[in-house]
């Protein structure tokens, strides 16, 4: 998966806009996948709305798992 790195600083207010461009191909490429095996995309985008949250919160308590 490519995803491109960012070009504003972190506080500019465009990087959130810029990290969601960065992140849509990808998260196509991975939906399109997921429904060519066979699964619907309404589980798959219910299921990403779930994982993502998961992560969310795990991040939320290691911010930088990598580095464990």
């Amino acid at each position: 998966m490519n995803v491109d790195a960012p070009s504003l600083v972190v506080d500019h207010p465009d990087r959130q806009l810029e990290c969601e461009h960065a992140l849509d191909m990808p998260v196509r490429v991975l939906v399109d996948e997921a429904i060519t095996k066979g699964w619907t995309a309404e589980e798959v985008c219910a299921s990403l709305v779930n994982v993502i949250a998961a992560q969310h919160i795990a991040y939320g308590h290691d911010p930088d798992p990598a580095g464990d």
